[in-house]
């Protein structure tokens, strides 16, 4: 009799579970819930205007899948409380549509902005952009050999904060401006907030061309060396947000991605006597560093 009323309920089981998954197509998931929007863009300081991009994570990027948007955007100046309502617009950008967020108000050094949303089901983000302080650029060598660094000091810099400052250094061979990413050196001080980058030119033909086909300063087609930096602000921690309120949503970093950015550039001497035929006569023009 047990084993009778085993196999029965073993019966009914494979009854309804066949039953389920004959049904499992016509059974969506409530999605609303889990809204989720992609806030991104760089704000050019001491520029405008600039933009924020906001996507729905769960539309295409189609033409077709691009509705618009029922979402409040504000962009709020901490420091003196100025804000601005955003308004919308549809954009394309090699066949991938988003909504772009105009913002007018000058974007300023060393100020925190908010960007806040909230849409009509009452998911809502708040995203503070902290910019950076005027980035002041000095070469302390500006005249260099092939061999030789030159260093380059760059104040303001707060990494331990969370900047970022990205670099790159280029030769001229032939009619092209090479340029690389790669750094000789790099040292921060954190207590006075100074960044010091160093290159020799041959080391950048290095990066360039791999360490077997670099080429010699005599090689190059310019007595120059160019540099240029962008200085990159951060996202700070929003401390008023009410962790309790299950609608507002803390942004991911791959995702709530609003970032100041300022540029710079400049140029460094080589040495004339590196483009003359005779490399005894830069000798001694070495750095001993």
């Amino acid at each position: 009799m047990n084993r009778y009323k085993h196999l029965l309920g073993t019966f009914l089981l494979v009854i309804v579970g066949s039953f389920l998954q004959g049904c499992e197509s016509s059974i969506e998931p409530i999605t609303e819930g889990n809204r989720t929007y992609s806030i991104y863009g760089p704000l050019n300081i001491n520029e405008a205007p600039n933009y924020i991009r906001v996507h729905d994570n769960k539309a295409l990027l189609s033409e077709e899948s691009t509705y618009p948007l029922d979402v409040e955007m504000t962009f709020t100046n901490l420091s003196s409380g100025e804000m601005e309502v955003l308004e919308d617009s549809m954009v394309e950008f090699d066949n991938v549509y988003t909504h772009n967020f105009e913002i007018n108000m000058p974007v300023q050094f060393d100020q925190r902005y908010r960007i806040s949303m909230q849409d009509e089901k009452g998911v809502s983000y708040d995203i503070t952009s902290v910019t950076t302080k005027e980035t002041a650029l000095t070469v302390l060598k500006d005249s260099v050999t092939c061999i030789s660094p030159f260093r380059i000091r760059l104040t303001n810099i707060d990494l331990e904060a969370g900047e970022r400052l990205d670099a790159e250094v280029a030769i001229k061979v032939g009619q092209q401006w090479l340029w690389t990413p790669r750094e000789m050196g790099r040292v921060h001080d954190e207590d006075t907030e100074n960044l010091i980058l160093s290159w020799t030119p041959y080391s950048i033909s290095e990066f360039v061309f791999g360490p077997f086909d670099a080429l010699y300063c005599d090689e190059f087609s310019s007595e120059k060396v160019r540099f240029r930096f962008t200085h990159i602000g951060y996202i700070e921690g929003d401390e008023q947000s009410d962790e309790r309120d299950e609608n507002r949503i803390q942004p991911a970093p791959d995702k709530q991605i609003v970032l100041s950015k300022y540029s710079g550039e400049t140029e460094i001497q080589i040495h004339p006597c590196e483009f003359d035929g005779d490399p005894l006569s830069c000798e001694i023009h070495h750095d001993p560093e």
